[in-house]
């Protein structure tokens, strides 16, 4: 497989946007390649035409959709604050589909996830989380300190 061999192969659909062949860590194609057209009409077509092609969803703005965060990490929450009482602090920004608190010497931390609770609307729980942080951060907790919340990191 070379792009050469791709472009000439997948050009009669349409205009090519870009091209990637996916090869392994010591540099050998794994099989498959990426080919993005200019429009999804041209990328159906090629799907379509060619038995081991097929498409991706496309999405509207990748730069909104590319990195959607429906989770929140909190920390600081004071170690007598019951669960009821942290899920009331964050139910204001939204559906909360999950919460996790966790203890240390310091204090509670945690995890909040907020989602659709109809499922249709990729970009609610990011912008629940984005309200809570901007309502929440600094907020003082009675404690000394003071609730930090932010986006959720991967472990990795």
């Amino acid at each position: 497989m070379t792009y050469k061999s791709l472009q000439d192969s997948f050009s009669q659909y349409g205009p090519i946007k870009s091209l990637k062949i996916s090869i392994n860590p010591d540099h050998t194609q794994k099989g498959f390649a990426y080919i993005c057209f200019e429009n999804q009409e041209d990328a159906q077509k090629a799907a379509n035409g060619d038995p081991n092609a097929f498409t991706f969803e496309p999405k509207d703005n990748r730069s909104t959709f590319g990195k959607l965060v429906n989770n929140l990490y909190f920390k600081n929450i004071p170690v007598d604050m019951k669960e009821d009482q942290v899920k009331d602090l964050f139910k204001p920004f939204g559906e909360i589909k999950s919460l996790v608190i966790l203890k240390n010497e310091i204090g509670q931390y945690g995890f909040v996830c907020y989602d659709d609770p109809k499922g249709k609307d990729k970009t609610y729980g990011p912008n629940c989380v984005n309200k809570a942080i901007e309502s929440l951060m600094n907020r003082e907790m009675g404690n000394g300190l003071k609730l930090y919340v932010r986006h959720a990191l991967s472990k990795a």
